[in-house]
C-alpha cells in the first residue's frame, strides 16, 4: 500500500546514515504506487510524509515537502498537509526574520554605495550563526520548503486565505531570501477581488472581479482580453494563446511579444473634466498603474481596485509568460457599463478628489 511506502520511505529520509541513492529509490518506489491507490490512500500518505517536515537536517525535510509539493502540482487534493506545512512555514518564517534582524542591526555604519549589500549580509549572516543555530537552521530549511509551499499556495484559494499571516514576516526578509521574495509575491495576489475599468475617452467600462493575477503585466492581458470593443468587428487585441498563458491554461511562457493599447491610471489621475492627463507629461506618471507593479497596490475607490484606461505615452512591450506556472487567474466580467452609469462613476471619482 502506499501508506507503507510512505512509512519506508520517512524511515529512510529521517535516518541520518541514509545514502542519497536509498532515499531516490525509496521516492521512486512512493511515486509508483500513487498511480495504483485511491485518493483516499493518497491522502492518507501524504499525512505521514508531512512529519517530515521537521526533521533536523533541511535537505532531507526539504526533500519530503518537495514529494509533497509534487503531489499538489498534479493536482491531488492537499487540503489534510495544508496545516502542517503552513504551520512549518510560519515556524521558519518567524526564526528567519529575527536571523535577518538581527544582521541587519550588524551593518556596518560606512557601507559604501557600491557595495552589495546582499554579500555584506551574507556574510554576517555566516558569523551569526553560532550565535543563532536554531534561526540559522531555519533559514537554510526555508531555502527548500518554500517551494512546496508555493505549490501548495498556487492550487489553493483557501490555502492563501489561511497563510495571509506569513507576509508580515516574509515580507522583512524578502530582500535577502528567495523565499521569502516569493512568498510574498504569492500571499499578494487577490481573489475575488472587486475591480472596475473604465475609459473615460469612451464612456465604456466594465465591472469585474479578479483572481489569482500576480502582477499588473497579466492584469494588462486579461483586460485587453475582457474590455469590450467600440465595433463588433474590431480584431483582438491579445492573441488567445496569450491569454491562455495568462490565465495558467496553457505553457507558462512563449516566444510572443505583447503590446500594451493603454496607458493604465489610478482614479486618482482623473481630471475635473473627466478627462486623463496628457500621456506625454511626465508628471502624470505619479498615477500611473505600472505593469511592473502588482494589483494589490492599485487604489481602491468604492470599494474598487480601479483602473482607467488612457493613450498610451510609449509603446509597452513584454514576453507572454506567467509568474507562477499552476497558479489560475481569471478575470470574470459582471457587468457592462451603461455610457450614464460611467459618467455617474467618474463624477463621484471628481467628488471624492474635491473634497479629499
Amino acid at each position: 500500500m502506499i501508506t507503507d511506502s510512505a512509512k519506508s520511505l520517512l524511515d529512510v529520509v529521517s535516518h541520518p546514515e541514509s545514502s542519497e541513492d536509498s532515499i531516490q529509490e525509496s521516492t521512486r518506489k512512493y511515486l509508483d504506487e500513487v498511480g495504483h491507490s485511491s485518493l483516499s490512500e493518497i491522502a492518507d500518505s501524504m499525512v505521514i510524509l508531512a512529519d517530515g517536515f521537521r526533521l533536523n537536517d533541511p535537505a532531507r525535510a526539504g526533500h519530503v515537502g518537495l514529494v509533497c509539493g509534487a503531489l499538489i502540482e498534479r493536482g491531488y487534493d492537499p487540503e489534510r498537509v495544508v496545516t502542517p506545512l503552513i504551520d512549518y512555514l510560519r515556524e521558519l518564517l518567524q526564526k528567519s526574520t529575527a536571523l535577518s534582524e538581527a544582521c541587519i542591526a550588524q551593518f556596518p555604519k560606512d557601507v559604501q554605495e557600491d557595495v552589495a549589500l546582499d554579500e555584506v549580509f551574507a556574510e554576517i549572516r555566516e558569523q551569526m550563526a553560532k550565535e543563532m543555530p536554531a534561526e540559522t537552521m531555519a533559514w537554510k530549511a526555508l531555502e527548500v520548503m518554500w517551494k512546496p509551499g508555493i505549490s501548495l499556495l498556487s492550487v489553493s484559494p483557501e490555502s492563501r486565505k489561511r497563510a495571509q499571516d506569513l507576509s508580515q514576516w516574509s515580507s522583512r526578509i524578502a530582500e535577502y531570501h528567495e523565499g521569502g521574495h516569493w512568498l510574498t509575491l504569492m500571499l499578494s495576489v487577490l481573489d475575488n477581488e472587486p475591480l472596475l475599468v473604465i475609459e473615460p475617452a469612451t464612456q465604456m467600462g466594465i465591472v469585474c472581479r479578479m483572481s489569482g493575477v500576480t502582477d499588473n503585466f497579466q492584469l494588462n492581458v486579461l483586460i485587453m482580453d475582457a474590455f469590450p470593443k467600440r465595433r463588433f468587428f474590431s480584431r483582438r487585441r491579445v492573441s488567445s494563446s496569450a491569454v491562455s498563458i495568462a490565465r495558467g491554461e496553457g505553457p507558462q511562457q512563449s516566444s510572443e511579444i505583447l503590446y500594451g493599447k493603454w496607458n493604465l491610471y489610478s482614479w486618482r489621475a482623473l481630471a475635473t473634466d473627466n478627462s486623463l492627463p496628457n500621456p506625454d507629461d511626465p508628471t502624470s506618471r505619479t498615477n500611473w498603474i505600472w505593469n511592473e507593479g502588482i494589483p494589490s497596490d492599485i487604489p481602491v475607490f468604492d470599494g474598487f481596485r480601479v483602473v482607467l484606461l488612457g493613450p498610451l505615452s510609449y509603446m509597452r512591450m513584454w514576453p507572454s509568460q506567467r509568474t507562477f506556472a499552476r497558479l489560475n487567474a481569471r478575470l470574470t466580467v459582471d457587468e457592462v457599463l451603461a455610457k450614464e452609469d460611467v459618467a455617474s462613476w467618474l463624477q463621484r471619482m471628481m467628488e471624492q478628489k474635491t473634497h479629499a
